[in-house]
């Protein structure tokens, strides 16, 4: 079973920049990864991921491989969730998913 907790964190300006970056980031590739799965009508996680992960690798090197994946895993939910009915939408810092 999950849990979601709610934290608030102590952390240096500089920190702070780079934690805005990262989530900017994993929203980027949320944002992505959603458009190619709603253009190519699929929500299915193995299409979705052969068919970006590299490319997505190449454009943004600075965003660690399991933030990718689970950038992918959120959008093929949300895709999942509206069955692709719409492209679902991420605000620019919207929450991200660490495993």
């Amino acid at each position: 079973m999950d849990r979601t907790i709610k934290l608030k964190l102590s952390v240096s300006e500089e920190d702070k920049e780079t934690l805005k970056k990262t989530i900017t980031l994993f929203n980027t590739v949320f944002k992505e990864v959603a458009q190619y799965g709603f253009e190519h009508k699929t929500h299915s996680k193995v299409s979705i991921h052969h068919a970006t992960y590299k490319d997505i690798r190449e454009k943004y090197p600075e965003l660690p491989s399991s933030l990718v994946q689970g950038a992918r895993d959120v959008a093929y939910e949300a895709l999942k969730g509206v069955k692709l009915k719409h492209l679902p939408a991420a605000k620019p810092f919207a929450s991200i998913r660490y495993n």
